[in-house]
């Protein structure tokens, strides 16, 4: 049996804990298992390991209420009679100690009642006026003495009139000198009502002077976390979580390998600032002045030396605007972008001829720069509203739920990309709506172009795996809207062609004209090395290096990219201002070998046995048999030039350091 289970055994103990901290009772028993839902008679029969407790509880309740109350109202009577008190003093507090029961007991049979009962409760604590003012001074002496802090009216009662004036400095002593007594004490404050906002008060000021104290030390992982003694963590929705959201650009500054990376962290934790403090300057409360008295100036103190540092190192090096992994759009990478002038073009001819009932199908291998067209064509495409949506990163599994999604994203891509308000999806049954969907997108007031770009359209079978025939209508509504909408149009994108993917694939989209994804040429490829933006110094990437990169890679865009980053990352790590042969080599060994090895599984994961042996041959210098299906597999995964070459020398080559 717990400590606080025997302390409850105690008569004297629960006299006291009713009377002067009806709440903690009620919490207490709680925790012990009695259950405030149950009735007194359940209470008292119901059978299990507590059933002794329930029933020394009731009988403690019973002994008070006709044993110990009546005395008390007897010996009230008994002074009323020999001194003269009014007796309508004696009316109220026969009325406050009887409700007090009522407490207890109404809480215990009827839980959902406790908050209507503890109402009465605190009503009643006007009567303790006296007690009030001897709480003040008593309070205010403890202050004196901290060692006896543990004595605070707020520990042992709950029914304060009104708040206590030199609580919340009591706590903020204790937590400097016996920081659980302070905690305890926060607790009692959440329990007395009188009492809880300054106990929420001083909580703040404490998480308020921890988080300076990390702030000083830089303790950036657990500012970020929010995790120290009073810090709240994240999971709560806390003023503090900006704080949070500010260390992780400080953390992100620290880790970079880059002095350019390390001022834009720095930069992004400034406008968090900045933002916050906008925020706070129009709030009222309590925290808000605490924040922008007492934690702003110091984080601007902190980060000011810091941005300071960072931008005069990241005047001395070079700007990287190269882009690797994700795909580039108008707002990050879109300077880069090169080529695929035929492709846009031909999307022109066919979104411009009202008589060429074609839609397209974009096809090219993994990292060849499909997402990367797809979301450039807002930018290349001005007349038309281009809506893109990838199939491989929306969570769907139902046929509603990818048409309200669809409906979802050409909504917002359509206000934020055009100024266009495109119509919601209409209710009804899934392929219903969404034929009367696209009968409205056709019929849009200004006769805008629809283009729907859905990347990755391979994961659109794995999407109806338990409904084939609701796939196989989408099938037809997809064609329908192929060959009988002049407005609105589909582009699909993904890897794999629809001889690969099953009969199913052609009937369905006989009519739809194919786009083949090709490397960049190479001319594409120097100017993107050497030139990529106009304020790029030439000689970082000489031509004859890029041509070098060009050589090697083909024109692949990730890997060109990728290249170009990892050179620029090098010069300015090392403070140098042009790359070399030996670096490019280190670059290749000591990053993209190393660290990009997905790529290379990724990229020859669906070539066959003998495709792979093609290529290894061909990195060792030897001329491997081709025949007609070996040629026309390479082919079509670009990975063979016209003159029976490696379209990308580093596939071969990683496939040799691989064995």
């Amino acid at each position: 049996m717990s400590v606080r289970i025997k302390k409850l055994m105690g008569f004297g103990r629960f006299i006291w804990t009713l009377i002067m901290q009806p709440v903690l009772l009620h919490e207490e028993y709680i925790a012990i298992g009695i259950d405030p839902n149950l009735s007194v008679w359940k209470l008292w029969k119901k059978p299990g390991e507590d059933q002794p407790m329930r029933r020394r509880f009731l009988k403690f309740s019973l002994i008070f209420l006709f044993g110990f109350l009546p005395c008390i109202i007897f010996f009230l009577a008994w002074i009323s009679k020999n001194v003269g008190l009014n007796i309508d003093y004696l009316k109220l507090a026969i009325f406050m100690a009887f409700s007090q029961v009522a407490v207890l007991i109404f809480s215990l049979a009827k839980g959902q009642a406790f908050a209507l009962a503890k109402g009465l409760i605190f009503i009643l604590t006007f009567l303790r006026i006296p007690i009030y003012l001897l709480e003040i001074l008593w309070q205010r002496l403890l202050q004196f003495t901290p060692r006896h802090l543990a004595l605070s009216p707020v520990l042992h009662h709950e029914l304060s009139i009104l708040p206590q004036p030199f609580l919340s400095k009591a706590i903020l002593q204790a937590a400097s000198e016996n920081p659980s007594l302070a905690h305890k004490m926060i607790k009692a404050c959440a329990r007395s009502h009188r009492q809880q906002q300054i106990g929420k008060r001083a909580l703040f000021q404490l998480q308020v002077c921890e988080l300076e104290i990390l702030l000083h030390q830089q303790a950036w992982q657990q500012i970020k976390d929010l995790q120290g003694r009073w810090l709240p963590g994240l999971g709560s929705d806390e003023p503090l979580l900006p704080f949070s959201k500010m260390a992780a650009f400080f953390l992100a500054a620290d880790l970079s390998e880059t002095d350019r990376n390390r001022l834009k962290n720095l930069q992004e934790a400034k406008e968090t600032l900045q933002s916050l403090e906008n925020n706070l300057r129009q709030e009222k409360g309590y925290r808000a002045q605490i924040l922008l008295r007492e934690t702003l100036p110091t984080w601007q103190q902190t980060l000011k030396p810091l941005l300071q540092t960072a931008e005069e190192q990241a005047a001395k090096s070079l700007t990287n605007p190269f882009f690797a992994g994700n795909p580039l759009d108008p707002k990050q990478g879109g300077e880069v972008f090169r080529g695929r002038e035929s492709l846009v073009g031909t999307l022109e001819e066919v979104l411009s001829d009202h008589h060429n009932s074609s839609s397209l199908v974009l096809l090219g291998p993994r990292r060849s720069g499909k997402t990367s067209l797809l979301k450039m064509l807002p930018n290349k495409l001005p007349g038309v509203i281009c809506i893109f949506y990838d199939l491989q990163a929306s969570p769907i599994d139902t046929p509603e739920s990818f048409f309200q999604a669809l409906a979802r994203e050409a909504q917002t891509q359509a206000i934020y990309h055009f100024q266009v308000k495109l119509p919601p999806l209409p209710q009804g049954p899934p392929l219903q709506a969404l034929a009367r969907w696209l009968e409205l997108l056709e019929d849009l007031p200004n006769k805008e172009r629809v283009l729907f770009c859905i990347d990755e359209f391979e994961v659109l079978e794995r999407t109806f795996p338990d409904a084939p025939q609701e796939l196989h209508k989408l099938m037809g509504l997809l064609r329908a809207t192929i060959q009988h909408r002049k407005n609105v149009k589909l582009l699909i994108s993904g890897t794999t062609t629809f001889d690969r993917l099953g009969e199913m694939w052609d009937d369905y989209f006989i009519n739809i004209q194919e786009l083949r994804m090709t490397w960049l040429t190479r001319e594409e490829t120097v100017d993107l090395l050497n030139r990529p933006v106009p304020e790029f110094p030439p000689e970082t990437i000489p031509p004859s290096l890029a041509e070098t990169i060009y050589t090697l890679t083909g024109g692949q865009p990730f890997l060109s990219q990728f290249l170009g980053l990892e050179l620029v990352n090098l010069l300015n790590r090392q403070s140098r201002r042009a790359a070399t042969e030996e670096d490019l080599e280190w670059v290749i060994g000591h990053k993209l070998f190393v660290n990009h090895g997905g790529y290379f599984r990724q990229a020859l994961k669906p070539l066959s046995k003998e495709a792979r042996s093609a290529l290894t041959q061909l990195a060792r210098g030897s001329a491997p048999q081709f025949t007609g299906p070996l040629r026309k597999e390479l082919n079509s995964w670009l990975m063979l030039t016209s003159e029976d070459r490696a379209a990308v020398p580093l596939l071969g080559r990683w496939l040799l350091e691989q064995g």
